[in-house]
């Protein structure tokens, strides 16, 4: 484990306390850390503290702790994407019924935006399974988390719209 911080941190260019200030531990903790201090185990707020400030997954550090191998942990780490993405889904899906209850005539639109999100979380599942590397960081999974992004913003920016706006649909409504 303090391999994979040491070689992460020297990716980034940062010191023991830059990592210290991005994941919000104490100098002390990140230099032990780097130093494979084992006479202390480590909790997993601080593991997934690092993982997270290093740009792991935040169970990544706490899989090398614990002794998994790289394939075990390329596979957890798919899972938590995949299982983050089904809970952005899903939390969307209900925010979209919430508005839609309200003004039946946004279906169709707001329908059609939650078909975007689908394709680009299918997207990023099948990017995630045709990657045979132990790196998840590729071009790829990158782009179309970025489409998820905008598409999720802009269904956010279209409930809001709608919950300022009257019941009946107008010329105004987005497109």
């Amino acid at each position: 484990m303090s391999r994979a911080v040491r070689v992460r941190s020297a990716q980034f260019g940062w010191k023991a306390k830059d990592l210290a200030h991005y994941s919000g531990l104490s100098l002390s903790t990140v230099r032990s850390i780097q130093r494979h201090d084992a006479t202390r185990p480590r909790c997993r707020q601080t593991l997934r503290a690092l993982s997270t400030a290093l740009g792991f997954q935040p169970e990544h550090l706490l899989l090398i702790a614990r002794g998994t191998t790289s394939e075990e942990r390329r596979r957890a780490e798919k899972e938590s994407i995949l299982v983050r993405l089904g809970i952005i889904d899903c939390r969307l899906q209900e925010f979209v019924d919430k508005v839609v209850t309200r003004r039946p005539w946004s279906l169709p639109f707001l329908s059609g935006r939650l078909s975007d999100l689908t394709v680009i979380v299918e997207r990023i599942s099948t990017a995630l399974d045709s990657n045979d590397s132990e790196d998840l960081n590729t071009p790829e999974i990158h782009i179309a988390v970025a489409d998820l992004q905008v598409t999720a913003e802009h269904i956010l920016e279209c409930v809001h719209w709608l919950q300022d706006n009257p019941l009946t649909p107008t010329a105004e409504e987005p497109t």
